[in-house]
Formats: structure tokens, C-alpha cells, sequence
């Protein structure tokens, strides 16, 4: 009898944390996509190349202005130069 009953208490017990232990997925609510505007921050990075990391204000216009760097010549140039 208690063979019984200890057999029957497992079956239940098992059947109880396999019904009750599984949780419906949670699904995060979609995140929608930040839009750029006037007087945010843009950062730019290149790896490996420091030198041409930049930080750039968007103006009133949407636009980004780069600091002015010189300008090798490329008219003219061959690929032996």
C-alpha cells in the first residue's frame, strides 16, 4: 500500500512541475527606430585608423559638416604616385 501511494505521489508530483514549470515566452514589443534631427550628435569611427574619427552636429538643414581637413591632389595622379 504505501509502495502504491509513493508511486502514485511521484506520477503526481511530476505531471504537477511539468505542467506548472513551462511559461509562455515573453516577446518584447518592438522598438522603433530612432529618427536623426537637427542638433543631434553623430559619432563616426573607423578601427584601426584613429585619425579619421569624427563627432559632428546635425545642422537645422539635416546635415553633418565634417572638420576640413587638406586635400591631396588626386587629378592628375598615376597609380605609380
Amino acid at each position: 500500500m504505501y509502495l502504491r501511494f509513493l508511486t502514485i505521489f511521484v506520477v503526481v508530483m511530476t505531471l504537477a512541475f511539468a505542467a506548472f514549470g513551462q511559461s509562455a515566452p515573453v516577446v518584447a514589443a518592438p522598438q522603433q527606430a530612432y529618427l536623426i534631427g537637427p542638433g543631434d550628435e553623430v559619432t563616426g569611427k573607423v578601427l584601426g585608423e584613429s585619425q579619421f574619427d569624427f563627432v559632428a552636429t546635425v545642422d537645422e538643414n539635416g546635415k553633418i559638416v565634417l572638420k576640413e581637413e587638406p586635400k591631396p591632389q588626386a587629378q592628375g595622379a598615376t597609380n605609380g604616385n
